[in-house]
């Protein structure tokens, strides 16, 4: 099938859900990020995807203790952890990975400092995501709260030279709302990028991450509110998925 990434979203010291990215429709799953996170690694989960929503907001991080938490929890279980929000200057990127981070993930900064991007690439070459978010084809940054007039399209044939490991592509008009993925688009970046994507947004059932299967140059998909609501199952995505 294809590897599943659980979306651990921290804001407030919480485990939540956002919809579309709006801070104002906040769903909270679980007081405990750590406790969420363990449910998916005792279920077999190999990789978390970890976002501190405050960080994102804020520009810089917010929620590394809480985080550190979860690394050391997921290192215990052989996992590994990718975690972004608001990793905009080396320092904090350089902190997330000091505590165990296996990849960062860089979002507003690498849109907006194609010299910061490069140096973090050049500097730790695998270990790099870049988030691209977009609403429609045009890319969002600061926790998406500011839209850039920069085509995803376009952005993406600036990376040719450098690639990072691994593309997040979210589309936040689906995101958080269990309305199913955007395959078309999904496909297309996925055609277009030098580098594998890893879908995001809207992911509602396992006849969508059949279909996100299919699709060439795509290296796992984030499945968020789903697994929160039990549209998906734990237990279904070990039966028909990677987790390596």
């Amino acid at each position: 099938m294809i590897d599943i990434f659980p979306a651990v979203d921290i804001l407030g010291g919480c485990c939540v859900r956002l919809a579309k990215g709006d801070y104002e429709t906040v769903s909270v799953y679980d007081e405990n990020p750590e406790r969420a996170a363990e449910r998916f690694l005792q279920a077999g989960i190999r990789r978390l995807h970890v976002v501190d929503l405050d960080a994102a907001k804020a520009g810089h991080p917010v929620n590394t203790a809480v985080i550190a938490d979860i690394i050391a929890t997921t290192t215990d279980a052989g996992a590994s952890v990718q975690v972004g929000g608001g990793l905009r200057d080396m320092v904090a990127v350089e902190q997330m990975l000091s505590v165990g981070a296996s990849y960062v993930i860089l979002g507003t900064a690498a849109v907006r400092n194609p010299d910061f991007r490069h140096n973090v690439i050049n500097a730790f070459a695998e270990r790099v995501i870049l988030g691209l978010d977009a609403r429609e084809e045009h890319l969002a940054v600061s926790g998406w709260l500011e839209l850039e007039d920069v085509n995803i399209f376009d952005f993406l044939s600036q990376l040719h030279d450098l690639p990072p490991a691994a593309i997040i592509y979210t589309d936040i008009g689906r995101d958080g709302m269990l309305s199913g993925v955007n395959r078309e688009r999904t496909r297309l970046i996925a055609e277009k990028s030098p580098c594998p994507i890893i879908a995001s947004g809207g992911v509602r059932d396992m006849d969508d991450l059949r279909a996100l299967a299919e699709i060439d140059n795509l290296a796992g998909v984030i499945v968020g509110r789903a697994l929160y609501t039990g549209d998906i199952t734990l237990s279904e995505v070990m039966a028909n998925a990677n987790t390596a």
